[in-house]
């Protein structure tokens, strides 16, 4: 791996690393706002440079629900009180990222749901390094395990997820068989064909592209 790509990937990670903490921070203060004024709903943008030429905002909202079962978003975990998900603009340098939390889960919930915030911090900051820096183009939703093996999809996929399994000390097939299990139950995923389809694309674009990666099975 070329000294240059290891150290962009260096600045995208500690760009991550930084923000985690800030988005964590920003969870926190809101927390003792709605305590007091129950208020549901908070929004900050945060600007950053990184690594020349990285300059991008991420646009983090928190809402509060107590019937978190009502929450649309893509990664849902009603037991430990959260519900994540995220939405790039790459052309323009920035991201949503959507969080909705059960109060009466707090602060338990914030350890659960931090890995799932560098997955996809690191995921959306991978689909713009390939707008802005590599100058693909990204093509129109593919649908159902095409989408997560498509050529912008299985870096953002795959980097996003060795990001949450450093985070949460795990091995990284462990990580890719837990999301998949979770797509396989909202029905994106039709058989056990097409998840292990999908996981042996992964982990040999892991394998191939992350020297350091731990995995349970070799």
């Amino acid at each position: 791996m070329k000294l240059k790509h290891l150290l962009f990937e260096y600045g995208l990670n500690t760009i991550v690393g930084d923000l985690l903490r800030s988005i964590i921070s920003f969870i926190k203060k809101t927390k003792i706002d709605y305590d007091k004024s129950k208020k549901n709903k908070y929004s900050r943008k945060f600007n950053l440079f990184g690594t020349d030429p990285i300059l991008f905002s991420a646009e983090v909202r928190v809402v509060r629900m107590n019937d978190l079962s009502r929450s649309n978003l893509y990664v849902k975990n009603l037991e430990d009180g959260y519900s994540i998900s995220a939405t790039s603009f790459p052309e323009e340098d920035e991201f949503i990222l959507e969080i909705h939390l059960d109060p009466t889960k707090e602060p338990s919930s914030y350890t659960k749901i931090a890995g799932w915030i560098k997955d996809h911090l690191r995921h959306e900051l991978e689909h713009i390094d390939q707008v802005q820096i590599q100058g693909k183009k990204i093509n129109g939703p593919q649908k159902g395990y095409r989408y997560l093996i498509s050529k912008v999809e299985l870096p953002a996929m795959v980097k996003g997820m060795y990001s949450k399994a450093k985070y949460e000390k795990k091995y990284l097939d462990d990580v890719f068989n837990e999301y998949l299990d979770y797509v396989m139950q909202r029905g994106d995923i039709k058989s056990e064909k097409e998840k292990q389809l999908v996981f042996n694309v992964w982990i040999t674009f892991a394998k191939k592209n992350l020297p350091n990666a731990k995995f349970r099975t070799t």
